[in-house]
């Protein structure tokens, strides 16, 4: 380390926020999120912004880690804001606070406000201060503003409600915007919301497949007198896929070293199937006089895959940009063989 960095670490353990945000944008700049500080009183404020959203789950625990390594003692709370380029307020916001302050003497603030080496790598003194509109923003994501009544939402039936409303909401980003608009919808929905919503997508897509299967045969069965329809091997068939599909997104996101969680994985899996889903859904229902409609929804259907995938994979398991395609080659085949795997061990 040379003297310059040893200096920037020496002030932004003083509490210095243009030393701060100059070692956190050398980890997050790489990923396209720029950062920018202020420090008022003992509150440190760090405003965190990129062409895609920053995902919450995936930078406050870096934060809170750095910070914490850090042993800041005149910062008391830290409070993060998540902002895409381009918008007016923030998206999300969340405050902690740091077990290592202490009350320090008025020569250590001073300390503090110690200028950095001019050939430092660090933003200039006006670019650290966080807008106002993004100081006013409340704490919540774009689609937060409807908590439900946390005294009812532990009844089972009403978190039934709150997910189908959820999946119908993610139903109609998806059809209408999904590279831009599924990971804010991610976002907002938090682990377990984005768990049951993903899930509920499996179902849909199982429904579907089991329709169509029913339907196909049924027609089979007027025409050459086959009647044979196994409903659990056609559940079994879809699960399997549904599973597949999940478990190679998390061993691709682990391959490639994305971040993110399993419930993103199931959630990614979910939505990338919804496409398959209503292509089998609307096939069925018009019947193959009708293919060159049906071919039609075939090449949007797999252009809907691979754009729900590669925005997953990018925006979601934060897999870098220039992996992110490989990803989507990754989860099909993974996903294709695991299911030839469960698929043939269920037979023999």
């Amino acid at each position: 380390m040379n003297p310059s960095e040893q200096n920037i670490v020496e002030l932004a353990k003083q509490g210095n926020p243009k030393a701060i945000a100059s070692l956190i944008n050398r980890q997050l700049s790489p990923k396209g999120i720029n950062v920018k500080t202020s420090l008022q009183d003992t509150c440190l404020q760090i405003f965190l912004e990129s062409l895609d959203p920053p995902l919450q789950e995936h930078i406050l625990p870096f934060i809170h880690r750095g910070m914490s390594n850090l042993g800041v003692k005149v910062i008391k709370t830290v409070k993060v804001y998540g902002s895409q380029v381009g918008s007016s307020s923030a998206l999300w916001t969340e405050e902690f606070t740091l077990d290592t302050f202490v009350e320090d003497s008025e020569d250590s603030q001073e300390s503090v406000s110690e200028n950095i080496p001019d050939d430092a790598d660090v933003e200039a003194p006006e670019s650290t201060k966080i807008p106002k509109d993004v100081k006013s923003a409340a704490p919540t994501t774009a689609y937060r503003g409807n908590h439900r009544n946390s005294a009812k939402s532990s009844e089972p039936g009403f978190q039934i409600q709150n997910t189908l409303k959820d999946a119908l909401e993610g139903l109609k980003i998806f059809v209408s915007n999904p590279v831009g608009g599924l990971p804010i919808f991610y976002q907002s929905l938090g682990k377990k919301r984005a768990l049951a919503v993903g899930i509920t997508f499996g179902i849909f897509y199982i429904t579907c497949l089991l329709f169509s299967v029913h339907r196909t045969l049924s027609n089979f069965s007027f025409f050459l007198g086959y009647s044979r329809f196994n409903v659990a091997q056609i559940l079994g068939l879809g699960a399997t896929q549904f599973i597949s599909f999940a478990v190679a997104s998390i061993s691709v996101r682990k391959i490639f070293r994305g971040f993110g969680c399993p419930e993103g994985d199931i959630f990614i899996a979910g939505s990338s199937l919804l496409a398959p889903g209503f292509l089998m859904l609307l096939s069925t229902m018009l019947g193959g006089i009708n293919f060159e409609i049906i071919l039609i929804l075939s090449v949007l259907s797999i252009t809907y895959l691979i754009l729900t995938l590669y925005t997953g994979c990018k925006h979601i398991s934060q897999i870098p940009d220039s992996l992110s395609q490989l990803a989507v080659v990754g989860i099909i085949l993974l996903s294709l063989w695991f299911s030839k795997i469960i698929i043939s061990s269920a037979l023999y």
